[in-house]
């Protein structure tokens, strides 16, 4: 009885980090963290790039643009995540549409994997234009979702939102 309290706390905290990630003072961390968890849940290697989190051309020292987690189904998806509390605006829209050049080169003749550039949010963005498909707005209501079916073992499921 113990041991099955223990998971549903854990399941509960894990969730309030994904959709309420402002209650702590570190949200950002909180948020880029349980993201990268709940990616681990469903099948992706993860990488929380932290400081790295600045793409640079060496030769430059230019700025590409910014993201939080790189996370990789093998020769399946390749996902360039930024992880965002607040409402993305238009500037880290564009910005992530000029990561993506960036990896295409590791692409395959066949375009595998798949690269896909996504900004995850706890906050509710059915307002942001979906016009532009080059990158997907992961917002609450999309993470409520992989949440519940990554909680039931449905791995797969969670993944067809990529």
């Amino acid at each position: 009885m113990e041991k099955d309290e223990t998971c549903k706390g854990f399941v509960f905290f894990f969730k309030q980090d994904l959709l309420n990630p402002e209650r702590s003072k570190k949200s950002a961390r909180v948020f880029e963290n349980a993201v990268a968890w709940l990616l681990s849940l469903i099948g992706f290697s993860t990488v929380l790039l932290g400081s790295y989190e600045n793409l640079r051309i060496p030769e430059t020292k230019y700025v590409v643009g910014s993201i939080d987690i790189i996370a990789y189904r093998e020769n399946e998806h390749l996902l360039l995540i930024d992880c965002d509390t607040s409402i993305p605006d238009d500037r880290k829209i564009r910005s992530m549409i000029g990561v993506v050049d960036h990896f295409k080169n590791l692409q395959g003749r066949d375009r595998r994997p798949n690269i896909v550039s996504i900004i995850f949010s706890p906050k509710d963005c059915t307002g942001i234009s979906k016009g532009n498909q080059s990158v997907k707005i992961a917002d609450r209501h999309v993470i409520e979702s992989i949440f519940k079916d990554a909680m039931k073992g449905n791995a797969e499921r969670a993944r067809s939102y990529f």
